[in-house]
């Protein structure tokens, strides 16, 4: 299962060309077997590492027409922390 978690950037990120406030989704899966998956779908092969080791998608600007933004709210910001920042504690 994929997850999203749809959030503004806290502050600039120059190497991405992202300014604070600026919208971002972080797209996250069960397994990185998922997550290739549904990168494939869009185009997108690399996914990036978190410090904790979860591999992710980062969309932002026109990447975020890949998916409904706003449907990535609520309940997907709840299953993403419960699942994955739960795993940076343990």
């Amino acid at each position: 299962m994929v997850y999203f978690l749809s959030h503004r950037a806290h502050k600039d990120y120059p190497w991405l060309q992202v300014k604070k406030g600026q919208q971002i989704c972080k797209v996250v899966a069960d397994s990185l077997a998922d997550l290739l998956e549904w990168g494939r779908e869009f185009g997108l092969n690399r996914p990036h590492m978190s410090r904790s080791g979860i591999p992710h998608f980062d969309l932002w600007g026109s990447r975020l027409a890949l998916l409904d933004v706003q449907g990535a709210k609520g309940d997907h910001k709840r299953l993403y922390r419960s699942r994955f920042l739960r795993r940076e504690k343990e």
